[in-house]
């Protein structure tokens, strides 16, 4: 039978008196350098008792400012000028004292942001900052268990740095339910989370609004997120609100044009690696007039009226309304077609080896751990040829960044070999692009300071920089700005630019999508694609998401507890997974399921964010979960077993030889 998504037992959504936030007519307008812009246009929204609304959009649609305008937390140095009506619990917090907004915030409203790292305080234990919220130790304990924290004791020992992202993440829904809040705002809190985490604290938010009636506002641009956990979509572009309606119902047969867009962005198990991903144009916004559509530039469907004029708001049916003058016939959102990429069982074998990896193991000091050192790799190998491109997927904690830092010689392997075969030293492209540019440099300044090893004159240096930025598509004005004034996907283009302005043989990628929306993650593929095809530079890609690693590559390395669990050609790995905890990978992707309901698929899983993350020298680090295990998985550690020359897993189950 199909398998459907399924939610925890559902709470009746109840409007009327039941309802926790309603936002009428609301425009908010936000200063920067001395210029005044429109971020939040005409925007209408109510969330009922025990309701979780989800908030998409691309980057820039005003999310975030949306939610900030709930929590009467918008940055007074924006200058902020709000019109319309933003009331939480009947209270008018546009029209109320501060005094008043600090109360309704104390008991009434709860935040949990993308990273929690930045919202914990570094210098203070967990129970510490706790306290703060629930006043006594006993109820902080309850808080940690009531979201699934084993050892609650030991974690509020603990400081913030000591724990996982995903414990971290725990920590902070904690102190948001601990009062029983009326309304919780949500912005991106499970981006950078692995899979199996991920999908655990959505089914853990669905558990507890069931238990507790809380209100949430889900802000995310994951619309298989929104998929698993929203009784309602509202669909934002540009600040303006273009759909709105029942979830099931708005992404099964989108009315909005752009809605289908969105859908037709996302990256699926299925997606045809041979064809480019579809990506905005770069003048989407061009000649777009504030009262138009501002989808209108990117519309097939578009009317002239379309420009000048943004539609009424008109009924699909009960509860699912659209802003569209030309609603249909549906956009064509298919990607384009492009030369079909080297990659898996194209790729050429003999091509020679730029880089290998031998016998890899890792270990830190640790003064939590019994023996004072942590293992967190052990026996990793890894031969890359010219032009490949390697995924390595895992959980977070399964040593996939230490690998790559190691490959990059940024760390030091405490045994084992690596063999680079040419003069360049690997280059590496990371998760926050925009942490890793120099803050008061422009881009041609940064992109001429990577050239600084080379022997070139002024015109030779100008002439590299033009060619390198015409190669990722950095206009000149973007060469003239810095960092702060980019978008997330300008500041990755001009993070890849640093790296193959003087090309290396291998380029290291850790997470570079994990943290963009839909379109900027097809913008940023593309390009790491067309740069490993036309330089041939091979890549290893460090993701959590299976269907970004499926798509860009020929293998994939699956990680687990500092070990390789799996390894061989992208499409089987992810069609026909030979691990257990593989498997459980694939079964945790949000809008995916293979087969089993969420509650099936995390209802057979022991809580995965325990503190005691020490790796066992003996048997499967999947034992404890894993459905099929049998002794001697708990006994001894399993050796890779080949099925071919370049296809295995290390499980005690999977029946083949040795290599």
């Amino acid at each position: 039978m199909e398998d459907t998504l399924v939610s925890p037992p559902d709470i009746q959504i109840a409007r009327g008196n039941n309802e926790i936030a309603s936002v009428v007519g609301l425009n908010v307008w936000l200063r920067r350098a001395r210029q005044e812009s429109h971020i939040l246009k005409d925007v209408d929204l109510k969330i009922g008792k025990g309701e979780i609304v989800a908030l998409v959009g691309e980057s820039g649609s005003g999310k975030s400012v949306l939610g900030m305008t709930l929590l009467g937390l918008l940055p007074k140095s924006s200058r902020p000028r709000i019109e319309g009506e933003v009331s939480i619990l009947g209270s008018k917090i546009t029209s109320i004292s501060q005094k008043e907004l600090q109360g309704l915030r104390r008991h009434s409203l709860s935040a949990i942001f993308q990273d929690p790292m930045s919202s914990l305080n570094p210098s203070m234990k967990i129970a510490s900052q706790m306290k703060e919220v629930t006043k006594e130790l006993d109820r902080a304990l309850f808080a940690l268990r009531q979201v699934a924290i084993k050892e609650p004791e030991s974690v509020l020992g603990r400081y913030p740095f000591e724990l996982s992202g995903g414990q971290r993440q725990r920590v902070m829904i904690a102190m948001a339910l601990a009062k029983e809040p009326a309304l919780i705002v949500a912005d991106e809190p499970t981006t950078a989370l692995d899979v199996s985490v991920q999908a655990q604290i959505l089914y853990l938010i669905k558990q507890l609004r069931a238990d507790f009636g809380t209100g949430f506002l889900f802000v995310t641009h994951d619309l298989g997120v929104a998929a698993e956990i929203a009784d309602t979509v509202v669909v934002l572009l540009a600040g303006r609100v273009l759909e709105k309606g029942p979830t099931k119902e708005i992404l099964s047969f989108p009315a909005h044009p752009y809605t289908k867009e969105l859908i037709a962005s996302r990256l699926t198990m299925d997606q045809d690696q041979s064809l480019r991903l579809r990506t905005n144009p770069k003048d989407q916004f061009a000649g777009f007039s504030s009262d138009g559509c501002p989808y209108a530039n990117r519309c097939e469907n578009a009317l002239d009226l379309c420009l000048v004029e943004f539609p009424g708001v008109s009924m699909v049916q009960d509860n699912w309304t659209i802003a569209c003058h030309n609603p249909s016939p549906s956009p064509k959102a298919v990607a384009v077609e492009i030369k079909t990429m080297e990659r898996r069982s194209d790729l050429d074998w003999n091509k020679k080896v730029v880089l290998e990896a031998i016998a890899i193991e890792k270990s830190f000091q640790s003064r939590t751990s019994r023996s004072g050192s942590r293992q967190v790799l052990t026996n990793v190998d890894l031969t890359l040829h010219q032009g490949e491109v390697v995924s390595l997927v895992g959980e977070s904690g399964s040593g996939k960044s230490t690998f790559l830092r190691i490959l990059a010689g940024l760390e030091k392997e405490s045994s084992g070999t690596i063999i680079r075969h040419d003069d360049t030293m690997p280059k590496m492209v990371f998760q926050d692009s925009g942490s890793s540019l120099t803050p008061w440099l422009s881009v041609r300044e940064l992109l001429k300071e990577a050239l600084s090893s080379k022997t070139l004159s002024k015109a030779e240096i100008a002439k590299e920089v033009e060619d390198v930025a015409a190669k990722v598509d950095l206009s000149t004005q973007v060469l003239n700005s810095r960092a702060a004034s980019l978008s997330g996907g300008q500041r990755q283009r001009v993070a890849i630019a640093r790296c193959v302005i003087s090309p290396p043989s291998v380029l290291l990628c850790d997470e570079p999508t994990s943290a963009l929306d839909a379109s900027l993650v097809a913008g940023a593929l593309n390009l790491l694609l067309s740069l490993s095809e036309s330089l041939e530079m091979a890549m290893v890609f460090v993701t959590h998401d299976l269907a970004v690693a499926r798509y860009v590559s020929s293998r994939i390395m699956v990680m687990l507890g500092g070990r390789v669990v799996e390894s061989g050609d992208s499409n089987e790995v992810c069609s026909n997974p030979l691990h257990p905890y593989t498997r459980m990978l694939l079964d945790s992707l949000p809008g995916e399921r293979r087969g089993n309901s969420p509650q099936e698929a995390l209802g057979r899983q022991p809580d995965i964010s325990g503190v005691d993350n020490e790796l066992s020298a003996v048997g499967c680090a999947f034992a404890n979960r894993c459905p099929n295990a049998i002794e001697i998985c708990r006994t001894t550690t399993p050796v890779a077993t080949y099925i071919s020359s370049n296809r295995y897993a290390a499980c005690h189950l999977v029946k083949g030889g040795t290599k």
